[in-house]
């Protein structure tokens, strides 16, 4: 178990492909949800559907939460490849 953590430790050091995309799955998570709810909070509606805006605001910001997991879970299935690539490289593992 020790030797496994120790590689591990010692590949994501390393590899700072790896690093940069797990940043990136972090700032595009927050960077999603946040655009998303700064966008959705100014859209508001007048007159005889003036009801329907919070139902609207409420699917839109769905649809920025759905594209938030998909940054967040693409970029790290970058870093894992990336990883898996840097291990491969690092320890010559064939």
């Amino acid at each position: 178990m020790v030797n496994w953590f120790m590689e591990f430790l010692l590949v994501l050091s390393c590899s700072r492909r790896t690093q940069v995309a797990l940043v990136l799955s972090v700032v595009s998570y927050f960077g999603a949800l946040l655009l998303g709810e700064q966008l959705v909070s100014g859209v508001e509606l007048h007159g005889p559907l003036a009801p329907l805006t919070g139902v609207l605001q409420d699917k839109l910001l769905h649809r920025y939460d759905r594209l938030a997991w998909f940054g967040l879970l693409s970029f790290l299935g970058l870093a894992v490849k990336l990883f898996l690539k840097d291990r491969k490289r690092l320890l010559q593992l064939y």
